[in-house]
């Protein structure tokens, strides 16, 4: 029996395998989401900054990752290793557009700006590392399943998505910023 399908939760006795031994397999099957997702990242960051485009390069990998999120409850209950791989690619997801998103950040707030916006998106970060796990486990507790968390975690990040995309439509961008995921093209933004 394999970590992925509940090995790692047996407990073995003796002869040095067993909780021990399931403990090394699911830390090192722990790292597989955030390896794929670092080498992802380099890619995105790459394309972003090679395209000088950022809106699209944050906000499609959001969106994408919440679809994700949302058919991991679904994979899980087909397999666990088809439920490990959404699970996988919906990480690979958030954390692909995060270094883009700081650049976002930076090109948005430029100059003063930055000094409050750095520290302040930072801030709602760890706020969501500290309430999201409470919430999480909170739910699973009472409902006994990852169902209902995977699906709030899917409409948070495909809104997180939504709404970095629909920047260029609320807010008078500067003209360096461009936007499109194909050919990116300075946006023309709405009057104030």
């Amino acid at each position: 029996m394999g970590v992925i399908e509940g090995g790692a939760m047996t407990s073995g006795h003796g002869h040095g395998h067993g909780r021990t031994d399931a403990g090394v397999q699911a830390a090192l099957l722990t790292a597989i989401p955030f390896a794929v997702a670092a080498a992802v990242s380099f890619v995105i960051a790459h394309r972003s900054q090679r395209m000088n485009e950022k809106v699209m390069h944050v906000g499609v990998p959001y969106m994408a990752s919440g679809a994700l999120y949302a058919l991991f409850p679904i994979g899980l209950s087909i397999s666990p290793v088809l439920g490990f791989v959404f699970l996988t690619l919906g990480i690979v997801g958030i954390y692909s557009g995060a270094g883009t998103s700081v650049a976002l950040l930076q090109e948005l707030s430029a100059g003063p700006g930055f000094v409050v916006a750095a520290p302040l998106y930072n801030s709602i970060g760890i706020l969501g590392g500290f309430i999201g796990p409470l919430v999480v486990g909170s739910l699973v507790q009472r409902t006994h399943s990852f169902a209902v968390p995977s699906v709030l975690m899917a409409a948070c990040l495909s809104l997180a998505g939504m709404m970095v995309t629909a920047l260029p439509y609320l807010l008078a961008l500067p003209p360096s910023i461009r936007v499109g995921l194909i050919d990116p093209k300075p946006v023309s933004s709405p009057r104030r």
